[in-house]
């Protein structure tokens, strides 16, 4: 008899966990990757009207694409995941050539970063990109000036490209 109640002790607490752990939310991470909506993307709302057009219209057709994504949060990604995942999910630049650029800002996580493909890395490798974030992008972040961080450093993406 203790048996059998030691048995169906058990498998009411099996059945329990897996009732409780089927309430657990485990976040998806395409769920965090906003779609493309241009060159553009201010999720994080920081850009102002005018200057997100103007960006718009000066990135559609700089050659190799550039993409700005601004998000509030990374749904719990690490900015190197995070960016992986964007760059996978919004293919910028030429499919051949694998030449796209993206600058992706996380007002809530406080990350930003520029991942570029592997046909623009002989001209902005990981080094680069470390300078231009650091002397264009932050010092603007860190005085609550996104916008401004964000032009600075877009201009010195296509200045690096040139």
């Amino acid at each position: 008899m203790k048996t059998f109640a030691a048995i169906v002790l058990t498998t009411l607490a099996v059945i329990g966990i897996v009732l409780l752990v089927d309430k657990v939310e485990i976040p998806k991470t395409e769920d965090t990757i906003p779609a493309a909506t241009g060159h553009v993307n201010d999720y994080a709302e920081i850009i102002g009207p005018e200057a997100e057009a103007a960006l718009e219209a000066d990135l559609k057709n700089f050659q190799p694409e550039i993409a700005v994504l601004t998000v509030k949060d990374m749904g719990g990604l690490s900015i190197d995941e995070y960016s992986i995942k964007v760059a996978e999910a919004w293919k910028v630049g030429d499919a051949d050539k694998d030449d796209g650029i993206i600058l992706i800002v996380s007002t809530g996580d406080r990350k930003v970063r520029i991942e570029v493909g592997y046909g623009s890395e002989a001209k902005i490798n990981d080094s680069k990109a470390g300078r231009i974030l650091d002397e264009s992008v932050v010092p603007n972040f860190k005085n609550s000036d996104w916008e401004r961080g964000i032009l600075e450093g877009v201009a010195a993406i296509k200045g690096a490209l040139k």
